[in-house]
């Protein structure tokens, strides 16, 4: 890697995948905890998408909505809506 201010010919750029996080902290404190944040919100994501895959199966069935399941649309289909009311 080249020091601020050097030219030389041959150099090459950090390792976009192999980058230890405390190579971050030379851009600063802040550099780091976004990273880091993104890093633990990307992991709570996707644990919370994996619980809902199973409530999503079940609001998708026809456990839930009966026989009336194939006349909801298909974007409606897995979240909670249920027709099996009379108003």
């Amino acid at each position: 890697m080249a020091e601020r201010g050097e030219h030389q010919e041959e150099t090459e750029l950090y390792p976009h995948f192999t980058l230890p996080q405390s190579a971050l902290i030379e851009w600063g404190a802040g550099m780091d905890l976004y990273f880091i944040s993104l890093w633990f919100f990307a992991i709570t994501m996707f644990i919370a998408g994996c619980i809902n895959i199973l409530s999503i199966d079940y609001f998708g069935s026809t456990a839930y909505n009966g026989d009336t399941a194939d006349s909801i649309s298909t974007f409606l289909r897995a979240s909670a809506v249920c027709t099996n009311t009379d108003w």
